[in-house]
């Protein structure tokens, strides 16, 4: 049987990483994690900003931002008028 060093562990990770990456997928599923981050911030979370991905409003709309504009494909669920929204929002 054949063992697993350690190199071969970490380059298989990057590998997966690199792929996730250059496809998007991992980030559009983070954009919807974080747009669902918010919805439950402003309706059920009481305005908690430690039930937000970055623990901080601010930083957490400019996250999605930043991951929207690199998307190659923007997504229908989550338009550029809706990020606006979101923030000038009072946190």
């Amino acid at each position: 049987m054949k063992t697993l060093k350690v190199k071969d562990l970490q380059e298989a990770k990057q590998e997966a990483v690199d792929k996730l990456e250059k496809d998007n997928s991992y980030n559009y599923m983070l954009l919807d994690r974080l747009r669902s981050d918010l919805e439950y911030y402003w309706n059920w979370g009481h305005r908690n900003e430690n039930v937000l991905y970055n623990k901080d409003y601010k930083k957490h709309i400019r996250k999605m931002i930043n991951i929207w504009k690199q998307l190659p494909k923007k997504p229908i669920w989550l338009t550029a008028n809706e990020l606006i929204s979101f923030k000038n929002r009072i946190a």
